[in-house]
């Protein structure tokens, strides 16, 4: 009878335990399992693009954001691919990017949310559009990364700070200059609410200096 006893208070002392784990596990994996509960109408991405494409004011550029997801997501059926490989269309993502690089604020959430669904091709341009934007406009980067900088994604790759288009990875004096020139770009932002993001974007790309060097 003691065994028996002993026995169901060890099995109980275990389900606690176990149920302790679940409940405590890391709040990245919550945040993943509610990742894939988000609902996107591809329908009306594609929709509000193209509207955004005709004029892409900011109003149309918010309208658009607005149906991206806002955090990882899975890409899988044909209209959810169809709708990305068209925002990544040369003739298409060309206004997308223009408008970002001219200081669009919506426009340039859009791309922090499309890194969210874009894979090789479309998530290297993507790297290499908000890296530029790194040093053309670096308060408008920051402003924005720090909305974004919990990202699934950021956890894992970092900040997208040293992305740089075809001419640059041929030619690694031409890459370090410009990674130097976008610490400068970063070092001239002075508000204090920005200064942790700002100090591991320098940091990362100092550290692609030196693996470059």
């Amino acid at each position: 009878m003691k065994s028996l006893l002993k026995s169901q208070k060890t099995k109980l002392f275990l389900c606690l335990i176990v149920a302790g784990l679940v409940t405590c596990l890391p709040g990245s994996y919550q945040s993943e399992a509610n990742i894939d509960e988000q609902i996107i109408d591809w329908d009306k991405v594609r929709s509000s693009f193209d509207t955004y494409l005709e004029y892409p004011s900011p109003e149309n550029a918010k309208a658009f954001l607005d149906t991206l997801p806002t955090d990882n997501i899975k890409v899988d059926t044909d209209t959810a691919n169809k709708v990305v490989d068209y925002i990544y269309t040369f003739r298409n993502y060309a206004i997308l990017e223009n408008e970002i690089w001219a200081g669009d604020r919506y426009s340039t959430e859009a791309a922090f949310r499309l890194i969210n669904v874009a894979d090789g091709a479309f998530g290297e341009t993507l790297d290499m559009t908000l890296g530029a934007l790194v040093r053309i406009n670096p308060s408008l980067f920051l402003e924005v990364l720090y909305e974004y900088k919990d990202l699934w994604l950021f956890k894992y790759t970092g900040y997208p700070v040293y992305g740089v288009g075809p001419g640059y990875r041929e030619r690694t004096k031409a890459r370090i200059y410009e990674y130097r020139m976008r610490i400068k770009a970063l070092e001239s932002v002075k508000d204090p609410k920005y200064s942790e993001i700002k100090e591991a974007c320098i940091n990362r790309l100092l550290e692609s200096i030196k693996r470059l060097s």
